[in-house]
C-alpha cells in the first residue's frame, strides 16, 4: 500500500473508533432511558391499585357466595378456611396470607377482627385493615357496578370512630368522595359487609 492510502485508512480507522465510542454512549444512554420509561409505565399507579383492590373485594365476595351456594349459611368462614378451601384467587395469595393490590392483608369472616362466621349467620365481611387515608378515600368512594352492589349491605370505616355507610340513611352508599375525605384518617380498617 502506498503511504497516502495507508494514511487515509488510518484516518478512517480513527474516525470509525471515535464514532463507535460516541454511538456506544448514545446506544447505552438510549437503552437506559428506554428501560426507565418502561419501568415507569409498568408500575401501577396508586389509583389503579386502589381500583384493583376494590374489585378484589367483589371477587372475594363472589367466590365466597359460590363456595357457600348450597349451604344454609356462611358458618365456618374465616381467613384460614378461605385460603385452605381455594376460595381466594391465587394472585391474592402470598405465603398463606391474603393480600390485596395495595400489598395489604385481607381478612374474611365477621366484624373488624374477621372472626369465624357462626351458625345461622346470613352474612360475612371482607376486611382491609391498616389502610392509609388516600387509599381509604379511593376505596370508600369507589363506584361498583349495579350487579356488584346487589349483595353489598354496608361498608364500615373504623379509625378513631366507626362510621357505617349503607343504602340510604345518614351515610348512604355509594359514598361521596367529600364525605370519604372527612371520614378517613391516617390508618383505617374498611369492612365490606355482604349477604
Amino acid at each position: 500500500m502506498n503511504r497516502k492510502a495507508a494514511e487515509i485508512l488510518n484516518n478512517l480507522t480513527v474516525t470509525a473508533k471515535k464514532l463507535w465510542r460516541r454511538d456506544k454512549v448514545f446506544v447505552i444512554s438510549g437503552g437506559i432511558i428506554f428501560l426507565v420509561l418502561l419501568i415507569w409505565l409498568m408500575i401501577p399507579r396508586s389509583d389503579q391499585r386502589i381500583g384493583l383492590a376494590a374489585e378484589q373485594v367483589m371477587t372475594l365476595a363472589d367466590r365466597v357466595r359460590t363456595h357457600y351456594r348450597a349451604k344454609p349459611s356462611y358458618w365456618g368462614l374465616d381467613t384460614a378456611l378461605a385460603v385452605a378451601s381455594g376460595i381466594v384467587p391465587a394472585e391474592m395469595l402470598n405465603n398463606g396470607r391474603i393480600v390485596n393490590a395495595l400489598g395489604q392483608d385481607v381478612h374474611l369472616g365477621t366484624g373488624e377482627n374477621a372472626d369465624t362466621v357462626m351458625p345461622g349467620s346470613s352474612g360475612f365481611d371482607v376486611v382491609y385493615p391498616g389502610i392509609v387515608k388516600s387509599a381509604c378515600i379511593g376505596l370508600l368512594s369507589y363506584r361498583f357496578t349495579k350487579r356488584q352492589e346487589l349483595g353489598l349491605k354496608a361498608v364500615t370505616v373504623v379509625n378513631d370512630r366507626q362510621i357505617v355507610f349503607s343504602w340510604g340513611g345518614e351515610n348512604p352508599l355509594p359514598a361521596d368522595i367529600q364525605k370519604a375525605r372527612e371520614i378517613c384518617k391516617g390508618k383505617n380498617s374498611l369492612i365490606w359487609s355482604f349477604e
